[in-house]
C-alpha cells in the first residue's frame, strides 16, 4: 500500500520533538511511499540539519516556503 506523510516545520519547532517524529518513521513496517517536509518560513539550521540527516534513510522530499504562510488559508 502507499501512502504520504506530511510534515510541517515552523521556527519554533523542538529539534527533540523532530528527531524523535523521524525515528519513529524509520521504525514503521509499513514505510511510507514518501515524506513530504515542509519549511514553512525560514527554519533554523539545527532543523534543516536533522532533516539533512534522514535524508538517507528516508523518502523526503522538502518543499521550502520562504515565508510563513501556516498549516491552511479560508
Amino acid at each position: 500500500m502507499k501512502f504520504s506523510i506530511l510534515i510541517s516545520l515552523y521556527y519554533k519547532e523542538k529539534p527533540a520533538y523532530l528527531e524523535m517524529c523521524l525515528d519513529s518513521l524509520v521504525s514503521q513496517t509499513l514505510p511510507a511511499s514518501e515524506i513530504v517536509v515542509v519549511f514553512d518560513g525560514i527554519i533554523p539550521g539545527d532543523l534543516e540539519r536533522i532533516v539533512q540527516h534522514f535524508t538517507e534513510k528516508l523518502p523526503l522530499v522538502v518543499v521550502s516556503l520562504p515565508q510563513n504562510v501556516g498549516l491552511g488559508r479560508p
